[in-house]
């Protein structure tokens, strides 16, 4: 049975409110379902002309996908000219806004303007579903099909009704897409039938059938790009159909834009870099992107007792990178050898040996502001794990800030290693280095 619990969440916007729907009459107001008629004597007929007033057309927009805050702007500005449709529209933003009060005053202006119109009865049956009072639906719906006769706007709020029950989601599905066939501009069917399309996937990819998910997911956020759960359905679909790169690209697109899924995407790349790593032996270029997941992973908050046998991966491609550096160095190449010391940092940022090797390859390129960067992580690293430094990294930090022009920087750095070794093994050279420095 497909939940309508995701549905009602989502499809505020269409005139709904975000409270779940279905069961019986209870202290809070709500009512049973209706017995809703999915076919009519005669053909559906489309509605009356609506408004083509851009106020009209932009708030028709806002309210469907539930944009309050654009839409209270505009209501602002104020509706004259509109008259039922503006009635009606500032009933839908009473829904959003939880206004129950306002929404049925509102549906009465309405109503009074005029009694034969099916706008009436879809949105007051549409409104009535989302608040779980069904029999009022119903009501709605029978009153509009006896004043209307059958219209596209009646077949929408039928479907919509069906929708916030549990297994309603094909035959709403049907009745919204009937509605779209007599009049292919109605409004408020976009968000419906994303949600429709989401129940429905997820009902087939929870019986094991991830081919038709795919196909309702695609639609779902087709309908509704901004829809988040159906953003999400949409990364978990094509995960399970190990498109993984696909299911990263949305997840890493809902990162960026702020949505807190930071823990789920990084799991995913973790698994996604497993998978490149298998891959790695036969497929160019595969092994270099497991390992830009694997990092990826890492940079979102996994542990490395969370990454697993990642960690290890890393630390081992680290090693290569770092050897390769050395090789590059010793061969004359200082570019080639500084970059292959930046790819085993950022696979392992705590190697202290390929960092100061890239200390060593900046300061020879006079890059001595980058030297002093690096220099300094190493002793801060070194201190923070308790490591004995076995060359005076403080004395090439202190070098490298002088020829940065930084005098005091060097200052400090000679100052603190005496102060913490006084007679160590390079305390001389730190206070020839001092009187260098103010002789």
């Amino acid at each position: 049975m497909t939940s309508t619990a995701p549905f009602l969440a989502a499809l505020v916007g269409a005139a709904l409110l975000g409270v779940a729907c279905g069961g019986g009459g209870d202290a809070d107001g709500r009512d049973g379902p209706p017995t809703v008629r999915t076919g009519a004597a005669a053909a559906p007929v489309a509605s009356t002309r609506r408004s083509d007033d851009p106020r009209a057309v932009e708030l028709r927009e806002l309210l469907e996908f539930g944009h309050l805050a654009r839409a209270r702007a505009l209501l602002a500005v104020g509706l004259e000219g509109l008259g039922l449709e503006g009635e009606l529209l500032r009933a839908r933003a009473a829904a959003l806004a939880g206004d129950a009060t306002t929404l049925a005053r509102r549906i009465e202006a309405a109503r009074a303007l005029n009694a034969d119109d099916p706008r009436v009865y879809a949105t007051a049956a549409e409104l009535h579903a989302a608040a779980g009072r069904f029999e009022t639906a119903g009501s709605e719906l029978e009153r509009g099909r006896r004043a209307c006769g059958p219209t596209a706007e009646l077949l929408r709020a039928q479907g919509v009704v069906l929708l916030c029950q549990d297994g309603g989601a094909a035959a709403g599905l049907r009745l919204l897409e009937q509605a779209l066939a007599v009049d292919p501009t109605l409004p408020f069917t976009a968000r419906a039938r994303s949600q429709a399309h989401l129940l429905l996937g997820r009902e087939a990819f929870a019986t094991q059938a991830p081919s038709v998910a795919l196909d309702h997911a695609l639609r779902a956020v087709l309908f509704d790009p901004e829809e988040i759960d159906a953003r999400r359905f949409l990364a978990d679909v094509r995960g399970a159909r190990g498109e993984l790169e696909e299911a990263l690209a949305i997840l890493e697109e809902l990162v960026a834009e702020g949505r807190p899924l930071e823990g789920e995407l990084a799991m995913l790349c973790r698994r996604a870099a497993l998978a490149s790593i298998v891959r790695g032996a036969r497929e160019p270029g595969a092994r270099e992107r497991g390992l830009d997941l694997f990092v990826r992973a890492r940079d979102l908050g996994l542990s490395a007792a969370e990454l697993g046998s990642g960690a290890a991966i890393l630390a081992g491609a680290a090693a290569v990178a770092e050897e390769e550096g050395l090789e590059a160095y010793e061969g004359g190449d200082r570019v080639l050898a500084a970059e292959r010391f930046e790819r085993a940092l950022r696979l392992d940022p705590e190697r202290l040996a390929a960092r100061n090797h890239l200390a060593v390859v900046l300061f020879r390129a006079e890059d001595f502001a980058g030297a002093a960067r690096h220099w300094a992580t190493v002793l801060e690293q070194a201190r923070s794990a308790g490591v004995e430094l076995p060359e005076p990294v403080h004395l090439n930090l202190a070098r490298a800030l002088s020829r940065a022009g930084d005098a005091a920087g060097a200052r400090e750095v000679l100052t603190a290693a005496l102060e913490r070794a006084p007679e160590g093994p390079w305390a001389e050279d730190s206070r020839r280095a001092l009187r260098a420095i103010d002789p």
